[in-house]
């Protein structure tokens, strides 16, 4: 708590000394869920730090120690940008990649306002942005030119309030869009990353 405390108050180096103990090795909280929670912290502090890679690396070792444990909570709680880093996660389609899936659909649980909005190329497309594929692969793989596919995307963004295409998968998986069972596989069979795997 202090160390959330500290962070909200702008004082994220501190917020990192005050969790560091708990990021031992040896360390053996009361909690489980503690050293997930520090890991959090110092994701945080982190980024606040401008050091992205070294927070993308505790990030993954907090999923690591929370999927065995199905610690959803602690990353539901955390701050958007530590949520939003978890995107670079969602396309490793292994263990670490759908647990990573489960915690960005649970952030928003329920909520799938923007789906009523989307038409169904507009979500063809949508459920295509979390692959690899560019958009002229997507254009080839949807049998469309590349003009409409930009067009689908312009409108998705609209739609979604987003300027990315990675805060659009974010997004995306916050309100379940990407949880169909079509959003599985594009029609290259190329596989598309959601929480089902």
């Amino acid at each position: 708590m202090r160390a959330w405390t500290q962070l909200a108050a702008g004082d994220h180096r501190d917020a990192h000394a005050t969790v560091a103990p708990l990021l031992e090795p040896s360390s053996r909280p009361a909690r489980a869920t503690t050293a997930v929670e520090a890991r959090l912290v110092a994701v945080r502090a982190l980024l606040e730090e401008g050091d992205r890679p070294a927070a993308r690396q505790v990030l993954r070792a907090a999923l690591d120690q929370a999927l065995p444990l199905g610690a959803i909570r602690p990353f539901t709680l955390a701050p958007s940008a530590v949520r939003a880093l978890l995107v670079d996660e969602l396309v490793a389609g292994d263990e670490r990649g759908r647990f990573a899936a489960l915690v960005v659909a649970a952030s928003h649980a329920g909520n799938r306002s923007a789906a009523a909005v989307l038409t169904s190329r507009e979500h063809d497309v949508l459920v295509r942005l979390p692959s690899l594929l560019n958009l002229d692969e997507i254009a080839d793989d949807m049998a469309v030119s590349v003009n409409t596919v930009k067009s689908h995307v312009r409108s998705i963004y609209d739609k979604l309030g987003v300027g990315t295409r990675r805060r659009a998968v974010l997004v995306a998986h916050e309100q379940g869009l990407l949880t169909e069972p079509t959003a599985d596989r594009g029609a290259t069979g190329a596989p598309l990353f959601t929480p089902s795997g």
